[in-house]
């Protein structure tokens, strides 16, 4: 590509209207959800970037949590963009199964279990539902309840530690 020196006065002109038009575009709702979007996306997994649609379900979700931070912004970009989350209120718990081995039986049973999901459309949610990864290792977040049946989130296991000289 050209250096700027070499652009002609009119191709410089062009390239200063394409600044213009595109500070324009930021300046506007669309583009500053668009800017949101990029800043809301990250290393999240299946999610790694926001969908301009999720903006406002997300900026809800952080809300309800109560501070934003990259593993807050990594559960509520997974719950919105994967699961269709536009409010922690969608979460419920139902009765549900998981198998497991039971040595006894030398088989896979069904064991009781409670299951996540979003109330409004049915979809499960699993408990451990979130990841993010900062270059060093990969976290994960999951869903609880507190004592007085609350939704919290968690940290249900260590972060996965990249072995020494792995990149991205």
């Amino acid at each position: 590509m050209a250096s700027a020196e070499e652009l002609t006065p009119d191709a410089k002109e062009q390239q200063q209207a394409a600044r213009d038009a595109r500070r324009a575009y930021l300046s506007t709702p669309e583009g500053k959800l668009e800017t949101r979007a990029q800043a809301l996306s990250g290393d999240y997994g299946d999610v790694r970037q926001v969908d301009v649609k999720n903006v406002p379900a997300i900026e809800n979700i952080l809300t309800q949590i109560g501070t934003e931070n990259v593993a807050t912004r990594a559960m509520a970009a997974t719950l919105a963009q994967k699961y269709g989350i536009t409010d922690l209120n969608q979460i419920g718990t139902r009765p549900g199964t998981k198998q497991e081995y039971d040595p006894n039986q030398e088989a896979y049973v069904d064991v009781p279990t409670t299951e996540w999901y979003n109330t409004t459309t049915g979809a499960a949610i699993p408990q451990n539902f979130a990841t993010y990864d900062d270059g060093s290792a990969t976290y994960h977040f999951g869903l609880d309840k507190t004592a007085d049946g609350n939704l919290t989130f968690n940290q249900p296991q260590e972060p996965t530690a990249r072995a020494k000289g792995m990149k991205n």
